[in-house]
C-alpha cells in the first residue's frame, strides 16, 4: 500500500527504513528513504526482501493521491 513503512532485509540497503511510494507489480514496489533515494528517484524493491509494517503514513498517502508527488519524508 502506498505510504506503508518497510524495513529492508536483503541487499546493499539492508537495515534501512523506507516508505512505499509506488506499486509496479504484485511483487515489485517503488521505495524511497528521503535521503539517498527520493520520491523523484525511487528504488525498485522486491517485496520478498522487505518487512512491511501495518503502519501507513497518512500524510504521504494523501499527498500522493492528491498531487501525485511527495515533498518530504520522515
Amino acid at each position: 500500500m502506498i505510504g506503508q513503512k518497510a524495513w529492508v532485509n536483503i541487499g546493499k540497503t539492508e537495515f534501512i527504513l523506507l516508505l512505499v511510494v509506488g506499486i509496479l507489480t504484485i511483487i515489485n514496489v517503488l521505495t524511497a528513504d528521503g535521503e539517498k533515494r527520493t520520491f523523484h528517484s525511487p528504488k525498485k524493491k522486491n517485496i520478498n526482501h522487505l518487512t512491511l509494517y501495518d503502519c501507513v503514513s497518512p500524510e504521504v498517502q494523501n499527498s500522493i493521491n492528491e498531487t501525485g508527488r511527495v515533498t518530504n519524508f520522515f
